[in-house]
């Protein structure tokens, strides 16, 4: 979750955030069936070396608070709109990187767990 205040369901925002062990001319990805704008280097740099290879980016709208949205996130019993990670989301990604050479590869990665937090 991507929200100014940590842990709090109400902005209704995911980040996403990726390192690659190479440098790559650009990066697809698909949270849940949603496509994310990437850019490089990620909203969130890790090492002012990583671009082309630390790319990130946000996702609104989610619905992490719709029944029925795969990012939904039950009540927990924290206090409306709060949520420490429990119950756990997963959510399906698609990562598609292409190499400066043209090359592309698909990532294949399991579920990915939504973390509470971020602000």
């Amino acid at each position: 979750m991507a929200c100014r205040l940590a842990s709090r369901t109400g902005c209704d925002r995911i980040g996403f955030d990726l390192v690659l062990r190479r440098q790559a001319r650009s990066v697809y990805a698909e949270v849940a069936g949603r496509p994310v704008r990437l850019v490089t280097p990620g909203p969130v740099p890790h090492d002012a070396e990583a671009d082309g290879r630390d790319w990130g980016g946000f996702l609104g709208s989610v619905g992490l608070e719709r029944e029925g949205s795969p990012f939904y996130i039950q009540p927990s019993g924290r206090g409306p709109g709060r949520w420490a990670g429990q119950p756990p989301v997963y959510l399906p990604v698609r990562i598609v990187v292409t190499y400066p050479g043209g090359r592309r590869e698909r990532l294949a990665i399991p579920p990915v767990f939504l973390s509470p937090g971020f602000g």
